[in-house]
């Protein structure tokens, strides 16, 4: 397959739309040839970025799972009532609407390995929050982290706090890929080490995959080559 260039491609413009595309012509003051591989660039990057999304959520969500599944003697630790009762509406939701997915699907009773899979990555984030501080029920301080979830990132000496924040910064820029929001501006390279480091917390091997594999920091270092020359695979 030969490369394509963009800004060979002039009705791309059009498909794309000027507020899509305001971003881009402002970094090259107007100019479109460039705006619109700066635009395939980011898309390159994007795509890129899919995997260590992938590995950090899985292994976020499995290391919870699993200590939470310990906590309560059941793969559906959800069923738990103790446990369903400490959780918040956010979380609760979050698990409802994995179920309410999968019933849609066509899955009426679904494994709770269906609904871990399901569940979108702001359970994972949100159990890893303060919840309601000072509460004696709701505090997932102290009846969640420190009791439970801490074990399942064994590599980790921080705070909850921190790690959540992490995450949610993580999950931010998760989301601004999925609805193809320009990452032109953003720290790739911070993002990237973060995301090998979080997925540290829980296994040295899976951050070691994480920075062997990634192409992110390639793509990063090859931008000004990118769209001088137009060379862009999707």
């Amino acid at each position: 397959m030969s490369p394509a260039d963009p800004a060979a491609t002039p009705g791309l413009r059009g498909v794309l739309s000027e507020p899509r595309l305001a971003p881009y012509l402002a970094r090259y003051q107007g100019r479109e040839d460039l705006a619109l591989r700066l635009y395939a660039w980011n898309a390159a990057l994007a795509a890129a970025l899919w995997g260590p999304f992938g590995i950090v959520e899985v292994t976020v969500r499995n290391a919870i799972h699993a200590r939470l599944a310990d906590r309560t003697g059941r793969p559906d630790w959800w069923e738990d009532q103790r446990l369903w009762d400490q959780l918040l509406p956010n979380e609760r939701r979050s698990v409802e609407d994995a179920r309410s997915s999968l019933a849609l699907r066509g899955n009426a009773s679904p494994s709770a390995d269906d609904v871990v899979a399901a569940a979108n990555l702001g359970l994972w984030t949100g159990l890893l929050s303060e919840g309601q501080v000072r509460h004696p029920v709701h505090n997932y301080e102290a009846n969640l982290w420190r009791p439970r979830l801490r074990a399942g990132f064994p590599n980790y000496t921080g705070s909850r706090k921190l790690l959540h924040s992490e995450l949610m910064e993580i999950k931010n820029i998760r989301n601004r890929v999925a609805h193809h929001e320009p990452i032109f501006k953003v720290n790739l390279a911070r993002i990237i080490d973060m995301i090998a480091r979080v997925t540290g917390y829980v296994s040295t091997d899976t951050e070691a995959f994480v920075r062997a594999g990634e192409r992110v920091t390639g793509l990063v270092a090859e931008q000004r080559a990118f769209v001088e020359r137009g060379d862009t695979y999707l």
